[in-house]
């Protein structure tokens, strides 16, 4: 029995639809009638988790933009963190009018794109939370929780060493999926605000679980006493985190199966 079960969301928790479905709902509740605290850590933005949980008896703690915010069921905010600002205006600068990557921009109240990102809709269909378009050169830079990139895995590869070259030592940097590579406050990431959380709610990691299956997982994995991995992870993950016990597909509920097999 797990005091705490923290779990990536796309390609994790969620099924082939980017939904929780009525299976793994069902596992959930279960265990939340058991007193246990849930966490959904996503890169997603807080509202737009809020979208998705509604087939959950109590709501969940949510750490989101991959670390960057964390609220309680409640809705509570109670750990928020921003990338310096100077580092927001150059990435902004370097990026806003590049035509092979969408810009993306997380406020505690908006997410905000460069230009039209078709495909995207299908990730927040259910929660009805969307990006707004805006002209990102006239931004100011303040209050920033990520600078999203999203495009080709191979021409954000070949970004990537560019961002660490430059900012490495003033924010965390790490893909959250192929075609997302991700800049967030420095020292920030899934597994440091959830440990800031078990602190808060007086839980061992040791006796938690967590679920994950990209590279902006590792911390989180890093932090429990029982780390999983998804059969669809990431090897970059897979070897990060060598002890993870491997599980099936996201799109089979491994998950749930692998949450409810503990509870017989």
């Amino acid at each position: 029995m797990y005091p705490l079960i923290a779990s990536d969301l796309d390609g994790t928790l969620l099924d082939e639809n980017h939904r929780i479905n009525d299976f793994t709902a069902d596992v959930l509740n279960q265990y939340l009638a058991l007193k246990t605290e849930l966490v959904l850590a996503t890169g997603r933005h807080h509202l737009d988790v809020r979208g998705i949980t509604g087939k959950l008896n109590k709501q969940p703690w949510l750490i989101t933009s991959n670390g960057a915010t964390l609220h309680s069921p409640s809705g509570e905010l109670m750990f928020k963190a921003t990338v310096e600002k100077w580092i927001v205006e150059t990435l902004i600068k370097e990026f806003h009018a590049n035509d092979a990557v969408w810009l993306n921009i997380y406020h505690e109240d908006a997410w905000l794109i460069n230009k039209e990102a078709k495909g995207l809709e299908e990730y927040h269909a259910e929660s009805g939370f969307f990006y707004e378009i805006q002209d990102l050169s006239k931004h100011t830079g303040d209050d920033v929780l990520k600078v999203l990139l999203v495009g080709d895995h191979e021409g954000l590869k070949e970004i990537e060493p560019y961002l660490r070259s430059n900012f490495s030592d003033h924010a965390h940097i790490t893909f959250s999926a192929d075609t997302c590579l991700e800049v967030m406050p420095k020292s920030t990431s899934k597994g440091s605000t959830l440990k800031h959380l078990l602190a808060h709610l007086n839980i061992h990691a040791s006796d938690c679980i967590a679920f994950g299956d990209h590279l902006n997982d590792i911390e989180m994995l890093q932090t429990v006493g029982t780390a999983c991995v998804m059969k669809n992870a990431t090897k970059g993950l897979v070897d990060a985190v060598p002890t993870a016990k491997r599980i099936g597909f996201h799109y089979e509920s491994a998950v749930a199966n692998r949450l409810l097999d503990a509870l017989k």
